[in-house]
């Protein structure tokens, strides 16, 4: 007859433990957790489209929770982020002016053009950029490693 004796913690004691970390250990945690979300969004600000950097800007992390909780999320915080990633359809009204004639100027369109530009966006929309889904597959490996990298500093404090 073998007898098993099971000694490995539920999750709740390694929760418990964890909360019972010092400051200084879970905020180590953190910053090791917002480095991999940073990661994300980085991939995110370069693939977003962002002509005049505010799109960019827009893409944020927050890190929120402690120990086994600790969350990271990266999300597109303002307008322009968020409406870069959006389509606009066909048969809309015209984009304003002061927008047209921006654009007409980064794409080095007379300003005299600008309301035709206006016009032809109106008439066939734009296509929008999704781009935080492709950012977190294409970085999903080294982030999975960074978060990996936490879990595995946390739980090597909790043995000393």
């Amino acid at each position: 007859m073998t007898v098993r004796l099971d000694i490995t913690p539920t999750f709740e004691e390694v929760g418990a433990k964890l909360r019972g970390l010092s400051a200084e250990a879970r905020a180590e945690q953190r910053d090791k957790v917002r480095a991999a979300a940073a990661v994300a969004q980085e991939e995110a600000q370069r693939r977003i489209h962002s002509p005049g950097g505010h799109a960019r800007a827009g893409i944020k992390v927050k890190v929120s929770g402690t120990g086994l909780g600790v969350k990271a999320r990266v999300v597109s915080g303002n307008r322009a982020a968020i409406f870069a990633q959006r389509s606009r359809g066909p048969g809309r009204t015209p984009p304003p002016m002061k927008a047209a004639i921006a654009m007409a100027k980064r794409y080095g369109i007379p300003k005299e053009n600008a309301r035709a530009l206006a016009l032809a966006i109106a008439a066939s929309g734009t296509r929008g950029h999704a781009v935080m889904a492709e950012a977190l597959d294409a970085v999903k490996p080294t982030v999975t490693r960074m978060f990996q990298d936490a879990v595995l500093t946390a739980v090597r404090r909790l043995r000393s």
